[in-house]
This record gives C-alpha cells, sequence and structure tokens, in this order.
C-alpha cells in the first residue's frame, strides 16, 4: 500500500483504486489474505491513505452474487432471483441424480444458463439438461451445489431455476438488491472509502422492474451514506435518469483492457457535448498506469 500511495502522489493524483478487494459479492466479505481484519483492514488502509492526502476506492459488480457467498451457501437465500418455477413429480432422496419435473419450461433455456443451478427448499443443485421428451426430468444432477445440504424432497416441493450471469454469479430479486445496496453504504460508512464503480448495474434487471430496479440499487446504497461519504466518486456501467442525482461522473469504458483504453476516440469525444449540456464533467474514458 505505502508503494502505491507514493506513486499516485508522484503522478499528482488523489484517489488509489482497488480493482478487486471481495472474497464474495452480495455481503461483500473481503479478501482476508489482504485484510485479515476484515473491514477494520480496510479502514486502516483508508486512515494512512488519507494522511498522505489519498482517497481509496473500490471496484464492484453491483448486485453479481457470487456462489460462495452467504447469500448463497450454506443456506441459499430464498430472495436469490429466479427465472420461473415448477414443482417436482416424486418424492426423491438426498442422492437421486435425476429430478422429475411438471415442466420444462425455464429449465430448457440454455442460451443464458450458465450455472445451470435451482434451488429446490434449502438445498442448492445444478443439472445437466432437461430430458427430451416427458416425463420431464432433470439429468446428471450435482447435489447439494456451491455448499448447500443435499437432502430428501416429497412429491409436489417447488422447485425453480435460478437467475444467473456469464460470469459465474447469481442475481437477486427486489427485495435483496436494495439490501445489497445498502450493504455497500455499510461499507462505506465503516471504512471511509470514497469511490465507487457500480460495474454490472445492468445485473439489477433481474428485479423485473427495467431500469427502475437500476435506481432503486443506487438509491438505497445513497440514502444510506452518512453525510460525508456522499460526496464519493461514483459512476456505473449504465445509468438512468435517477442516477444524474448522484453520480460524479459518466463512466465509459473500462481500464483492465486495451480495446477499451485505446478505441473510438471520435465516440469519446462527440459524448463531452452531451456532458456539457447535462452538467457532467468531461471524461474521456478510464485509463490504467501499471
Amino acid at each position: 500500500l505505502d508503494d502505491a500511495i507514493a506513486f499516485t502522489k508522484k503522478t499528482g493524483l488523489k484517489y488509489l483504486y482497488h480493482g478487486g478487494p471481495f472474497k464474495t459479492w452480495g455481503k461483500f466479505e473481503l479478501n482476508p489474505e489482504q485484510f485479515p481484519n476484515g473491514y477494520a483492514s480496510l479502514k486502516n488502509c483508508v486512515d494512512r491513505a488519507n494522511k498522505e492526502g489519498i482517497q481509496l476506492g473500490l471496484h464492484t459488480l453491483s448486485n453479481f452474487t457470487t456462489p460462495n457467498d452467504p447469500y448463497v451457501t450454506p443456506v441459499p437465500d430464498k430472495r436469490l432471483a429466479k427465472v420461473g418455477s415448477g414443482l417436482i413429480t416424486a418424492n426423491i432422496d438426498a442422492n437421486a441424480k435425476e429430478i422429475p419435473i411438471s415442466s420444462p419450461d425455464f429449465f430448457n433455456e440454455m442460451r443464458n444458463n450458465t450455472l445451470h443451478g435451482v434451488m429446490l427448499g434449502d438445498e442448492l443443485i445444478r443439472y445437466e439438461k432437461v430430458s427430451d421428451k416427458a416425463p420431464w426430468t432433470l439429468l446428471n444432477c450435482q447435489r447439494g451445489a456451491w455448499g448447500t445440504k443435499a437432502s430428501a424432497h416429497n412429491q409436489g416441493d417447488t422447485i425453480s431455476k435460478l437467475l444467473d450471469h456469464g460470469y459465474a454469479v447469481f442475481l437477486t430479486d427486489t427485495d435483496l438488491t436494495k439490501e445489497q445496496g445498502r450493504n455497500l453504504a455499510d461499507l462505506f460508512n465503516e471504512t471511509g472509502i470514497m469511490q465507487i464503480s457500480f460495474d454490472g448495474l445492468e445485473g439489477a434487471w433481474s428485479t423485473g422492474l427495467g431500469q427502475y430496479g437500476l435506481s432503486l440499487m443506487i438509491k438505497e446504497w445513497y440514502d444510506n451514506l452518512e453525510e460525508p461519504y456522499k460526496n464519493c466518486i461514483n459512476d456505473a456501467s449504465m445509468t438512468t435518469h435517477y442516477n444524474w442525482h448522484t453520480f460524479t461522473r459518466m463512466n465509459w469504458g473500462e481500464p483492465w483492457y486495451a480495446g477499451f483504453r485505446e478505441s473510438q476516440l471520435n465516440y469519446r469525444l462527440m459524448n463531452q457535448d452531451f456532458y456539457r449540456r447535462n452538467l457532467i464533467p468531461n471524461m474521456l474514458g478510464w485509463f490504467k498506469y501499471g
């Protein structure tokens, strides 16, 4: 950290940004190798940086929820977003590798189905595919997936296909989306960080509320920030009309890849007029040193 602070000061910049501090997304547990005492360790880093006139920030993926997060394991939160539900059509024990279901609907959609995960009671299960014809069956199932407990289930129990994303993460319903916004506010209030990017904010479409769902997460976060942190630098992978009231800049591109950093200059230049008309600071995008 001391080297990073020294380099930041040498460049004349005032903010130092961590691209991946988290062990999990959802509860936003910090990587214990970097932050052995959790939020207290991060606060210590913030205090050290502040003494040198530097603010710290970090990167999130908004409501993307990793399979190792407490919202998923060992007991999955019922507010994980679902594509749809059906019923199991026979009793099954904890070792069954085939699960009969009432309909293939929702379960047989494979184009946007990275994790192949279903929720059955307090158990998460992965399946390979659905049978080609009735009786409809989930085939080659992995029971007790992601550290949940395999158990017996009864005919007529509800089984739900979980909504996921290509980053191998689950998503959230409206209530859990808002709760995760509050979790991020708690992180600010406890540690004193002053920058965040709501990357992956489009994940909040999982609420089923369109752009309003995105606004809900941002509003819940912002409303729960203590006053000193309401002036933090913040942006998002995409924006809504409401976010004009909270963000400090428009994000464009990402620093991680040369394809984003070094392309589409004309498009970036044209955006400057849009920024000026809407009282948004001019910005060409993110740039990464090193």
